[in-house]
C-alpha cells in the first residue's frame, strides 16, 4: 500500500474513514445529546439546591444581623439607662429643691400675712362663720323634716307643689311686666 491506492481501495478507504467518521460521530453527538438530557435533567435541581443555598444564606444574614441588632440595643439601653439615671437624680434633687424653696416662701408669706393682730381677727371670722353655718345646718334640717311631712301626703303634695310653682311663676312674669312699664 503505498502512496497510491486503487480507484477501489481508494473508495472504499474513504467509505470505511466516513463510516468510522459518522459512526463516531453519531456516537459523539449521542453522547452530547445525553449528556445535555442529563444537565436538563439536573439544571431543575441544581436551581433547588442553589435556591436553598441563597436562602440559607439570607436566614444566615438575618440572624448576624438580629444578633448585632441585640448587641447595639443591650449597649445603647445600659448606656441610656445610666445617663437616665443620672439625669433622673439630678432632676429628683432640683424638685426636692423647689419644695422646700417654695414651702420657705409658704411659711414667710404666712408669717408676713398673719401677724398678732390678724389671729384674733380671724379667729373671730371662724367663730361667726361657724354660727352661721349652725344657723344654716337648724333651717336646712326644718326644711327637710317639712318636706318629709309633704311627701308622707303623697299624690296631692305633688300637685299642691306644681299648682304653688306654676303661681310663683306667674307672679314672677306679672312683676317683670310691671317692671318694664314702669320703666317705659
Amino acid at each position: 500500500m503505498g502512496d497510491k491506492l486503487g480507484p477501489v481501495s481508494e473508495t472504499r478507504h474513504r467509505l470505511g474513514v466516513a463510516a468510522v467518521d459518522a459512526e463516531s460521530l453519531r456516537s459523539t453527538v449521542e453522547k452530547i445529546k445525553n449528556g445535555l438530557q442529563q444537565r436538563r435533567f439536573d439544571m431543575p435541581l441544581g436551581r433547588i439546591k442553589l435556591t436553598r443555598l441563597v436562602v440559607e444564606c439570607i436566614e444566615l444574614m438575618l440572624e448576624v444581623l438580629d444578633t448585632t441588632w441585640s448587641i447595639m440595643e443591650e449597649f445603647r439601653l445600659k448606656h441610656e439607662k445610666e445617663m437616665n439615671t443620672v439625669y433622673d437624680e439630678h432632676l429628683g434633687v432640683m424638685v426636692d429643691s423647689i419644695i422646700l424653696k417654695t414651702k420657705i416662701l409658704h411659711i414667710s408669706v404666712l408669717l408676713t400675712t398673719y401677724d398678732k393682730t390678724m389671729v384674733p381677727a380671724l379667729e373671730s371670722l371662724r367663730n361667726a362663720l361657724e354660727k352661721q353655718h349652725q344657723d344654716v345646718q337648724a333651717e336646712l334640717s326644718f326644711a327637710n323634716k317639712q318636706i318629709e311631712e309633704y311627701h308622707s301626703m303623697g299624690p296631692e303634695f305633688r300637685t299642691l307643689c306644681s299648682a304653688y310653682f306654676d303661681l310663683l311663676t306667674m307672679i314672677q312674669e306679672t312683676e317683670d311686666d310691671i317692671r318694664r312699664i314702669n320703666n317705659a
